[in-house]
């Protein structure tokens, strides 16, 4: 008898909002065949951890607007800066390069693939760092 196990059915999107593309992320379902194990020992499941629902999108004007808020630069040297930066990101992540950008966390590509005309869907794994109050405690 074979049993199947599967994780919830919630399709989330999320965008993320760039000048030239959009990445769409959806769940992907987890089936786990447990009728037969592999060894004699314990079998260990994993299981997919639960896609996370984003309501809110921060968009590039949003972000500069953060910025200078928080550092107190112009608004036009804050946007050159952020676009900058967003632009450096970009090219990384398309050349295959692993970011370490503390305290947002660790940033690295599993997969590509192209769509069409120039296009790619990157599939990124972020590691967040912990957080202050957390290292504090400890």
């Amino acid at each position: 008898m074979t049993k199947k196990v599967t994780s919830p059915k919630k399709p989330t999107t999320g965008t993320v909002n760039k000048p030239s593309s959009s990445v769409k992320l959806t769940p992907k379902k987890l089936t786990v065949d447990v009728s037969k194990p592999t060894s004699t020992k314990s079998a260990t499941v994993a299981i997919a951890a639960k896609p996370v629902e984003s309501k809110a999108v921060l968009k590039k004007g949003e972000l500069v607007d953060r910025v200078v808020e928080q550092t107190g630069v112009k608004k036009r040297d804050a946007k050159t800066s952020v676009e900058a930066a967003l632009e450096v990101l970009a090219d990384a992540l398309k050349s295959d390069t692993d970011l370490n950008l503390p305290p947002m966390g660790k940033v690295r590509l599993v997969k590509s693939k192209e769509v069409g005309d120039g296009a790619k869907v990157l599939t990124l794994k972020l590691r967040t760092m912990k957080s202050k109050a957390s290292t504090e405690e400890s």
